[in-house]
């Protein structure tokens, strides 16, 4: 095997840019970010994290306790409030569709049950995850929005450490 660079090689796994690949292994929070997201999906998810087995998760017991996590609840408000715009939500969703995402959207915050709130949180960040690479502005926009991308990390640390029962 050629001892070809983490960075190349991690690109040419991904199908992506080797310089946007680079711009983002720079970032910490990034990187944080993607360990994250990987060991969410295989604790989780048993490593087949999709939109659809979203739901059925945000209702488990494990799931509702991150509600008890500080921050948590901040987030889900700011998320909330977020992608009640429209050029937010676009962005977010792109030429995706989720009726159930959209229906808490514009729900009253207030209205929501803890299990949406949990659909919420896991949704923006199964969102963030796909659209790094995907989401047509390129890595170098997608780690511009760091606030949401510290408040998604966050989230994912928090779902971890209650399917481990160490939040």
């Amino acid at each position: 095997m050629d001892n070809i660079p983490f960075d190349r090689w991690y690109a040419s796994y991904l199908g992506q840019d080797e310089k946007e690949v680079a711009v983002l292994l720079q970032d910490r929070l990034s990187v944080y970010f993607l360990l994250a997201a990987s060991i969410l999906e295989s604790t989780c998810f048993a490593g087949k994290l999709s939109a659809d087995r979203i739901h059925p998760y945000a209702q488990s017991a494990d799931a509702l306790t991150i509600l008890e996590t500080p921050g948590t609840t901040n987030a889900a408000e700011f998320f909330h409030n977020h992608y009640r715009n429209e050029a937010n939500y676009r962005e977010l969703m792109h030429e995706e569709k989720s009726a159930e995402f959209k229906k808490l959207i514009d729900t009253d915050y207030k209205s929501l049950t803890k299990a949406d709130v949990v659909f919420l949180l896991l949704f923006v960040a199964y969102r963030f995850r796909h659209n790094m690479f995907n989401g047509g502005d390129g890595v170098r926009t997608w780690l511009q929005r760091h606030f949401e991308i510290e408040l998604c990390t966050l989230v994912m640390q928090a779902l971890i450490s209650a399917a481990n029962h160490k939040a």
